[in-house]
């Protein structure tokens, strides 16, 4: 089981945030937080991204393979950063777009996160 926020907006309905490490955050970076909506977070990796990948480039052209493995290795620290404050960038980001906290639910799925809290509030307040 898996430990769910859910949030709900008046017109774009609900959106559930895991707790926890974000493994599409870790593996997608740019292109995650682009579908996340995380507009400005996305270009800041993409730029971050760029310009070590320029450094490795470099340095592997200047015969440094140390410098070009350090710097793959701050790479993939953006990756590991990235998962971890994926999913808290995202909460931050539904309550600026409006969003409000509902509850925090136990399910194994965004979708079944969002069907308990639907079915908790009952009819009136869906």
């Amino acid at each position: 089981m898996k430990t769910f926020k859910v949030f709900r907006h008046p017109t774009l309905g609900y959106q559930a945030v895991k707790f926890g490490f974000s493994w599409p955050g870790f593996s997608f970076l740019m292109i995650w937080a682009f579908v996340k909506k995380l507009w400005g977070h996305g270009l800041v990796i993409i730029g971050v991204i760029s310009i070590l990948t320029l450094l490795a480039c470099v340095q592997k052209s200047l015969k440094s393979d140390a410098g070009a493995l350090l710097i793959i290795l701050f790479q993939f620290g953006v990756y590991i950063f990235v998962g971890i404050k994926g999913n808290e960038w995202r909460e931050s980001n539904l309550q600026r777009r409006g969003f409000e906290f509902i509850d925090t639910v136990h399910t194994d799925t965004p979708d079944a996160a969002i069907g308990k809290v639907v079915r908790r509030q009952g009819p009136a307040q869906k």
